[in-house]
């Protein structure tokens, strides 16, 4: 039997928020699993745990005091795409999201095709395009107007004005910021011919900012029904194209989105319920899925994967005992606030969640105080593991720099 593989990653989705895809999905026999856990609280280091089975600090693909957008880039050629392209599988990646471009090292995919529904594209050269993704990143408008200036970018400058205003034009006539490129990958789905075995991996951006308005929660709200009515679409052209009956899919998303909780909004930085419990929905072709105790990461994805393409489904390969979810700070030195630029762990153990600032050694909050001392030791104990496995990881990296060398004959 043909084992395909699909991932649909529904970008900033709750899990308070998640019924939604549940109505769609529980049509096609899909099973809702209880407790996941996302290992990051924005898209770059989440993705690249599902690809590789390793935590932010053993993958290296996050934020730092020193390293925002720009300077992050997924390195690890030792993931689930490279994975299954050696056991023959043809790889294809929808996006609608630029962090998950082959820019920031997202480019071992056979087949990439990226729609984000912005129309920046037609103004601008990939070179320019960058250029500006991460000026605005890093900097305010006004900042990213003296940098062209200073720099004497003067037609990247009209280009610039130029996208403003189709953007703004693209808001009344194409959707957007309602769609962000759903409807055009489901075009693509629709017409391409998969090459089996194959691994399908998505990511849809529906659900992200920017919104119409200030009321985030209202307008969080409308896209989430805009979403729900095209998401049927995809499973519609999924279910007809005879993908659903003869693959293992999972539908689940990076992390969630704060929509005012606390004073808090958007994603990254924290470690709140609401940015980093995840839904987590999956179908395995003719067979039924048993739920066992403890939680999901995504941490666990690859090695699951990899077991059901070899030999079979074995569901328990999802679950550990403690799962964990870490933030070092802003990704964007835009909105740098020097008292949450710190490595903080969140861990979920027993029924219990804390979370455990790595420079103060101390824990910020725990729901279960009588397992303080319990919980530290695992922190300490994954913080202890991580560190080894990314020492090991740089060393190795740095054994194949010097191999490539000797063999291009420069040393």
């Amino acid at each position: 039997m043909v084992k395909n593989v699909v991932v649909i990653v529904i970008d900033c989705l709750r899990l308070d928020y998640s019924n939604e895809i549940w109505d769609v999905l529980s049509k096609y026999g899909f099973y809702k699993m209880d407790f996941a856990v996302t290992t990051a609280p924005w898209t770059i280091p989440a993705h690249a745990s599902m690809l590789t089975g390793l935590y932010p600090s053993e993958h290296g693909a996050h934020e730092s005091k020193n390293r925002k957008v720009g300077k992050i880039e997924f390195k690890i050629k030792d993931n689930l795409v490279n994975d299954l392209k050696r056991r023959g599988y043809t790889t294809y990646l929808f996006i609608a999201n630029a962090f998950l471009t082959e820019r920031f090292g997202f480019g071992d995919f056979d087949h990439i095709y990226f729609n984000s529904n912005v129309p920046d594209r037609l103004f601008l050269k990939p070179d320019e395009l960058r250029y500006l993704t991460e000026e605005t990143l890093t900097k305010s408008p006004l900042g990213v107007l003296i940098s062209i200036l200073k720099k004497r970018k003067l037609k990247l400058l009209f280009k610039g004005c130029a996208v403003f205003a189709y953007r703004k034009l693209s808001s009344f006539v194409g959707g957007w910021p309602k769609e962000k490129g759903i409807s055009k990958i489901i075009k693509k789905i629709r017409k391409t011919n998969f090459k089996e075995p194959f691994f399908i991996f998505m990511n849809i951006m529906e659900l992200h900012e920017p919104y119409r308005s200030n009321n985030v929660r209202a307008e969080y709200e409308a896209q989430l029904r805009y979403l729900k009515r095209k998401f049927e679409k995809l499973m519609e052209v999924l279910n007809d194209k005879g993908i659903l009956d003869n693959s293992l899919v999972i539908v689940t998303s990076d992390h969630g989105q704060l929509l005012g909780e606390r004073g808090r909004g958007g994603h990254g930085v924290f470690l709140d319920d609401e940015l980093i419990k995840v839904p987590f929905f999956i179908k395995i072709p003719n067979g039924k899925i048993t739920k066992f105790d403890g939680y999901i990461s995504h941490a666990n994805l690859r090695r699951f994967v990899i077991k059901f393409v070899d030999d079979r489904v074995d569901v328990s390969l999802l679950f550990s005992k403690v799962a964990f979810a870490e933030s070092f700070g802003s990704f964007s030195s835009k909105i740098v606030d020097p008292k949450f630029e710190r490595h903080k762990v969140a861990v979920f153990y027993k029924g219990c969640k804390g979370i455990y600032d790595v420079e103060s050694h101390r824990f910020e909050e725990i729901g279960c105080p009588e397992l303080k001392e319990e919980l530290e030791l695992v922190v300490k104990e994954f913080l202890r593991r991580t560190k080894q496995k990314r020492r090991m990881i740089e060393e190795n990296s740095l054994k194949e720099k010097i191999r490539k060398l000797k063999r291009s004959g420069k040393i």
